[in-house]
């Protein structure tokens, strides 16, 4: 006695140690990872590598010292680290047309050639669920004319309703129920990834349609900002030209963002949709196996006998929408790899007869241009000869005959400082326009030029748009692959179990291990009583 209790507690203490040990090895996986996910992730943000100054001093030293048009131009690129993301979501297919010959693989939805190229390369989805409804035909015909063995367990298929000697024995049944709950695991497993990858494609949506709307707001609103200063610049320097590249891409942006706002909202409303239909059919899946398995447990047949129902629905469901999920993630992977081609400067921009494309493409080759250039508006209106006039000016008078006189741009200091610096003779007569003089320049300096420069460089708008096309792109790709590849498997899988539960509706009855009796004639009865 004493020995099986100190069994039981050396048993006990070594399943405590091996669940210790196991704890420890779990919070150390995490760590790791968690470790390795934040090394990325700072990695990849060193990588954008964002254009930031310490100050407007900076700002401004580095503004005027330049010596001509590009001198503020840097190597600034805030989407080279897409690339790599949007490349390894790529599916690498050989599409072809209807016709057979090789369909395009860039996204162009006037093309007739590029649709068939996706119908053909998801068309295998389609067949699959056109055969799956004629089976459910088929096996509604064949269970309306009693070819599953009738009131009695029988192992022949089409037998009819006659009954049978035979029934399915005890190991047959038990095993049938080992296998639907072997499927049941593996069903339960596949409808819980499907739910997490559609809850990441619907955040992931979300994510990128409110990121997509602040980068055309920020975007539209810096523009705005950035044709204020560009006025005021003007009006200061007297000039009177038109900053026409600054009005056009504010009416490019406008147009954009009307078109875009109602297109956004259309197609929340259906991912809305997708989202909630695709939660009721993983949990209608996961009934599948589970009426199957309870028709074992029950020995109620018609559990079975819904199983199969549906079973043929969900298998329908499962390809149909494998066949959509595969086809949109071919056209998402299309238009990211394409918008991505805009972006490093390696495509040129397309015409299109559709107006939506125009607006599409409109916005990206805005965008096009602030990654190759680092420049929102590269023609802005303001150029650097005029500035460079403005301050010779300035140092002309705060200096007039000064040995001593200093350039403009190392004169950082406030306003009403400006006049009582040492090494400036400022004459008395002059005074009062001097001191207007530096009034307005350093209000320029100060702040037309900085925030020009602010308003200007694509770090603005640039980190906005990093945060759409990761969210947009990289985010949903990767659980529309996920949706597209669950759903496969959930169809090959549908298949068997179909046929498990189709077994079930033939073994899993209250009588299968009672013969049934052999009826006698009346009179044979008698007889043998007699005798």
């Amino acid at each position: 006695m004493s020995s099986s209790i100190q069994f039981s507690s050396n048993n006990y203490r070594s399943r405590r140690a091996l669940t210790i040990q196991f704890i420890f090895l779990i919070i150390s996986i995490s760590f790791v990872l968690f470790h390795k996910s934040l090394r990325e992730y700072t990695d990849q943000q060193q990588q954008v590598g964002f254009y930031k100054s310490d100050n407007n001093n900076n700002l401004l030293i580095t503004f005027v010292n330049a010596q001509n048009e590009t001198r503020a131009t840097t190597s600034y690129n805030p989407f080279s680290s897409i690339s790599e993301k949007i490349a390894s979501f790529k599916l690498n297919l050989y599409r072809l047309t209807f016709t057979g010959k090789q369909a395009p693989d860039k996204f162009d939805p006037e093309s007739s050639d590029y649709w068939q190229g996706i119908g053909t390369s998801a068309l295998g989805g389609g067949i699959v669920s056109i055969l799956a409804i004629l089976a459910l035909l088929f096996f509604d015909t064949v269970r309306g004319l009693g070819c599953f063995g009738g009131i009695e367990p029988t192992k022949q298929l089409f037998y009819g309703r006659e009954q049978r000697k035979q029934p399915y024995g005890q190991c047959q049944t038990f095993s049938l129920k080992i296998i639907l709950a072997v499927m049941l695991v593996l069903i339960g497993g596949l409808c819980t990834l499907l739910i997490i990858g559609n809850v990441i494609f619907n955040v992931s949506f979300e994510n990128g349609r409110v990121y997509f709307k602040a980068t055309l707001v920020d975007m539209f609103n810096t523009t705005v900002n950035l044709q204020t200063v560009a006025n005021r610049i003007q009006v200061a320097s007297g000039s009177t030209s038109d900053i026409t590249d600054i009005n056009t891409l504010i009416s490019q942006q406008q147009t954009a963002l009307n078109s875009t706002n109602t297109l956004v909202r259309e197609i929340r409303h259906l991912n809305f949709l997708r989202y909630f239909l695709l939660m009721v059919i993983a949990v209608v899946m996961l009934s599948v196996p589970l009426l199957g398995l309870l028709g074992g447990l029950t020995h109620w047949k018609e559990f079975a006998l819904y199983g199969v129902r549906f079973g043929y629905m969900m298998l329908v469901c499962a390809w149909i929408l494998f066949t959509i999920h595969f086809a949109f993630a071919m056209v998402t992977q299309d238009m990211c790899a394409t918008a991505d081609r805009y972006l490093q400067g390696t495509e040129g921009n397309t015409t299109s007869s559709s107006e939506l494309v125009s607006q599409v493409s409109s916005l990206v080759s805005i965008f096009s241009q602030c990654s190759n250039s680092s420049q929102l508006v590269k023609n802005s209106g303001v150029s650097m000869s005029l500035v460079d006039g403005m301050l010779t000016s300035l140092n002309q008078q705060l200096t007039n005959a000064d040995s001593q006189k200093r350039d403009f741009h190392l004169v950082l200091y406030n306003v009403t400082n400006a006049t009582s610096i040492d090494f400036v003779a400022a004459n008395p007569d002059t005074k009062a326009n001097v001191q207007k003089s530096v009034d307005s320049i350093l209000l320029f300096a100060y702040d037309l030029i900085p925030s020009f420069l602010t308003y200007n460089n694509c770090s603005s708008v640039g980190e906005k748009f990093v945060q759409f096309v990761d969210s947009g792109c990289v985010g949903m790709l990767s659980s529309i692959h996920i949706l597209w590849a669950v759903f496969l498997v959930i169809g090959s899988a549908l298949i068997p179990l179909t046929w498990f539960n189709c077994l079930g509706y033939k073994r899993f009855r209250k009588k299968r291990f009672v013969i049934p009796k052999e009826r006698q004639p009346e009179g044979v009865e008698i007889a043998l009583h007699l005798t």
